[in-house]
């Protein structure tokens, strides 16, 4: 065993990515509750104006320029209005005026006297006539005017309704808020996820005891009941490199096989810093699979904390057994830096 005080620990990234792939039903959980709210928070909230800003600001500059329009054509009618008046006077004077020449008419006998009564006539008519016709545009252009003024206001009305006009939040939206709300959720959980991987006390791969100690791996005995997780946990399983489950007796014999090629025999300590049942569990089964007349197997609790395990070791070789998921980084560590000080001889590692 090569223990190396200097290591850098690494990030394998697709160890990484299984392992927050194995939490991917806590990823749809929280992503389907963060849609949901994002969508419902979405679908409360108040109607929005119809119009954006800059149209209701061009909406209110064509409202200010049809006033000024109305304030125009109403100073038109005031003025032909008074000319009405004016022209009504005059009318009425016109034919007073009128109404005595032609009584005149009746009781003038000189012909000269009459044709002149009768021109004053002809031009009084004339007069009449022109006045009236004056009366007549005069009363159009109001109504020309009173029709501009009630379209402009009508105008007015409608760009007021418009910028008034609220209009519900659209499903589009509320599909947008949960889409994101989605993404955000299985964000905050991958982060998670990561942190908690990053921080982690306890291994998660062979390769920590591989690369960092230096140590032969004998054997692997977890993912051997991978098919009780299901579809998805096996494909993640097949991504790890485990294609089809491990036959337990089968990794046993090749662990066996390993300590005896190793041609270290006599006394092998079976030791980590697991718990003793576990260590037990690897003792009996490597009892059945090694010849006992080389070999005599015993087990010891973590030697860095039992003194009786630790005086084996000048006496023993010994089988270093680490479980993932359960052995602490640190304690990992401390039996690696006694093995390394006590010049233990370590065969090599069973993981489990």
């Amino acid at each position: 065993m090569n223990y190396n005080s200097q290591y850098e620990e690494t990030i394998d990234l697709k160890d990484l990515c299984i392992s927050i792939l194995r939490k991917w039903y806590w990823i749809l959980i929280v992503a389907v509750i963060l849609a949901a709210a994002l969508g419902v928070y979405k679908a409360m909230e108040a109607p929005q104006p119809a119009l954006s800003s800059s149209e209701i600001e061009a909406n209110h500059e064509t409202i200010e320029e049809n006033e000024s329009s109305i304030k125009d054509s109403q100073d038109a009618i005031a003025l032909q209005e008074e000319n009405i008046a004016n022209w009504e006077k005059l009318l009425e004077t016109y034919q007073g005026i009128l109404s005595e020449a032609e009584q005149e008419l009746n009781v003038v006998t000189l012909s000269e006297d009459r044709i002149s009564l009768l021109s004053q006539i002809t031009r009084l008519n004339s007069q009449i006539t022109s006045t009236e016709n004056e009366i007549a545009s005069a009363k159009q252009q109001i109504e020309k005017s009173e029709a501009t003024i009630a379209e402009l206001e009508e105008e007015n009305a409608d760009l007021l309704a418009e910028e008034n006009e609220m209009v519900p939040v659209s499903r589009s939206s509320i599909l947008k808020y949960g889409i994101l709300g989605g993404f955000l959720g299985a964000f905050l959980v991958c982060a998670v996820l990561l942190i908690q991987y990053l921080f982690s006390k306890h291994m998660h791969s062979p390769d920590e005891l591989k690369e960092r100690y230096g140590l032969h791996i004998l054997g692997e005995l977890h993912h051997t009941d991978f098919q009780k997780g299901g579809a998805i946990s096996r494909l993640l399983d097949r991504w790890a490199g485990y294609g089809k489950p491990k036959d337990i007796a089968k990794e046993y014999n090749l662990i066996a096989a390993g300590i005896e090629i190793s041609s270290h025999t006599g006394n092998v300590l079976i030791t980590g810093t697991i718990s003793a049942d576990m260590l037990e569990q690897v003792c009996e089964n490597l009892k059945q699979r090694l010849p006992l007349e080389k070999y005599t197997l015993c087990i010891g609790e973590n030697p860095v904390y039992n003194e009786d395990s630790m005086r084996k070791l000048t006496g023993c070789s010994v089988v270093w057994v680490e479980s993932l998921a359960i052995s602490s980084k640190k304690e990992v560590q401390k039996l690696a830096e006694l093995f390394s000080v006590s010049k233990a001889d370590v065969i090599g590692a069973v993981v489990m």
